[in-house]
Order: C-alpha cells, then sequence, then structure tokens
C-alpha cells in the first residue's frame, strides 16, 4: 500500500517543504491516505486516497475518500514536487461520492490512473504539498508554459 503524507504551505511561494501537516492549514481533515490513484477530470487532475490518520482521535476521517486538485512541479532532473489544491470543491466532493459509492481502491483505478505522475509516486511514500487555491493555479499556468527543448533545456514561452 502506498501511502499520502499531506502537509501545507500557505505562503505566496511554496517550495514543497511544509509549514504544518495535514491537508488543511488548521487541525482537522486528513494527515495521511492511502494512495488510489490520480485521475483526470476535463482539464484537470485530481489526487485521490482513502484517509488513514486525520485529525482527532475519533474523527470521522478516517476511511474516507479525499479528492483534490493535483500538479507536479518538475526539474530537469526528473525530480518533482506534488501540489494539491487545499480547498474542496463541487468537483471534488462528486468524485468523493463515486469512488465512496463505488469502493475503488488502487487496483480498480489503474486503467484509468493518469500515467504522466508515475515518476512522482514511486515507493511506498508520496508527499503532497497542500497549497491555497489561487496559488495553485498560478503554478499550474506556469507549468503549463514550459515547453522542453530537449532533456537538459527547458524554456518558457
Amino acid at each position: 500500500m502506498k501511502k499520502i503524507n499531506y502537509g501545507y504551505d500557505i505562503s505566496d511561494n511554496p517550495i514543497g517543504s511544509f509549514q504544518g501537516i495535514g491537508i488543511q492549514d488548521k487541525p482537522e481533515g486528513a494527515v495521511t491516505a492511502e494512495f488510489i490513484g490520480i485521475i483526470s477530470v476535463s482539464d484537470d487532475d485530481y489526487l485521490v486516497g482513502r484517509t488513514t490518520e486525520a485529525f482527532g482521535r475519533n474523527s470521522e476521517d478516517i476511511g474516507k475518500i479525499v479528492a483534490r486538485r493535483v500538479m507536479s512541479q518538475k526539474f530537469d532532473d526528473g525530480s518533482g514536487i506534488l501540489f494539491i489544491d487545499m480547498e474542496e470543491s463541487q468537483i471534488t466532493k462528486a468524485i468523493e461520492k463515486v469512488m465512496e459509492d463505488k469502493k475503488v481502491t488502487e487496483e480498480s483505478l489503474k486503467n484509468v490512473t493518469n500515467k504522466k505522475y508515475d515518476s512522482l509516486i514511486q515507493g511506498d511514500e508520496i508527499t503532497a504539498t497542500s497549497i491555497r487555491p489561487d496559488i495553485f493555479d498560478r503554478k499550474k499556468m506556469i507549468e503549463e508554459m514550459k515547453i522542453k527543448v530537449d532533456e537538459k533545456s527547458t524554456i518558457y514561452y
């Protein structure tokens, strides 16, 4: 089982390190989750996990599906960072409901998982840095503007 470790950074220029643990900048919600997959819906990708640890000892969040918009910031050496939107939306709530109802697993999503993240989800632990939605949109736009010229060079347009 792959584990997602959630941490947040609410700064204006997040770099992938955590200011605190959890999917939000307050002590509620998921802290860790079982990785289920990364799916594409319309123009966005979503990281999907089943909560394994949450704030509060008797938390109702344990076992619940969590979906958040996800994007990666990749570096020339092939490494990268997963950033997720810290806020829920109507789409994430709908994804969570469908996934709960169908009792999805990583295996059942294997054929629809977005492969562009494969290099960042290797191993048993995945780190996802939760950021503000305005910063998420800005970072996503910048990443989409990158063009690879060759293995060592990236230009922006």
